[in-house]
Formats: C-alpha cells, sequence, structure tokens
C-alpha cells in the first residue's frame, strides 16, 4: 500500500512539474507575442493594390479596436459595391501592419468579407470602411 502511495506521489509530482513548466512556456509564449504585436506600425497605412491581397499572412493572433459601427459600414459598403459598382477604402492589419486598399466589397460573410475578384479579408482585421 505504501508503495503505491508514493508511486502515486511520484507520478503527480512529475505530472504537476511537467503541467508548470506548460504554464510557464505559455506565459513566455503570450508575453513574446505581445512584444511581436508592439512592432506593427499602426499610423500610417500602406496603400496595396487588392491583388496584392493573398500574399498578406494573417495567421498571427492580433486583435484590433474596430469602429464601432464596423458591421452598418460593411452592409452599407457591400450594398454599394452591388448596387452601383461603387468602391471603398478599407482599412486592415495584416501580420506585418496597417494596410488599405481601395476596392468593391461584393459579399459580407460572418468571418470574411469578399471583394471583386473573389479576393477575401478577414472581419476580425478590419479597422474601419470609409465610402
Amino acid at each position: 500500500m505504501l508503495v503505491v502511495f508514493l508511486r502515486l506521489l511520484v507520478e503527480n509530482t512529475l505530472f504537476f512539474s511537467v503541467l508548470n513548466d506548460i504554464l510557464v512556456y505559455t506565459n513566455y509564449l503570450k508575453q513574446n507575442m505581445l512584444m511581436s504585436l508592439t512592432n506593427i506600425d499602426l499610423t500610417q497605412p500602406q496603400l496595396i493594390e487588392k491583388e496584392k491581397i493573398p500574399n498578406l499572412s494573417f495567421r498571427e493572433n492580433i486583435h484590433v479596436h474596430q469602429h464601432p459601427q464596423l458591421e452598418n459600414q460593411l452592409k452599407n459598403a457591400t450594398r454599394l459595391g452591388n448596387n452601383h459598382k461603387g468602391k471603398v477604402s478599407i482599412l486592415f492589419v495584416d501580420d506585418s501592419g496597417l494596410k488599405e486598399v481601395q476596392t468593391t466589397i461584393w459579399a459580407n460573410g460572418s468571418k470574411y468579407i469578399c471583394l471583386k475578384g473573389g479576393i477575401w479579408i478577414p472581419k476580425n482585421r478590419i479597422l474601419e470602411i470609409k465610402a
């Protein structure tokens, strides 16, 4: 009985040691992610052509401060694009910084918007739409 108890104690100690290592590493990753996010320039957008968007990276977990009326802006911009073929300016963030593209929005989905030409931008990376 004592041997079983000691064995369980050692296994649990090992388990908690591994768990602690995982928590320490997770905190390390979070701190480094925050440090890498501070290197992104959000002051001056880089104007790009919509054809360049598929070459951009959206892999990092970046939270952007979106305009409070973004959903309304997206609905109006989609309506403008579908009914009048009107272009809007889209401010968004990829993994390297702030971008701006002037194009037509054709569809507004739950997670992405579709631009003219079948190009997609994640909605969680869009800051604002300007007509």
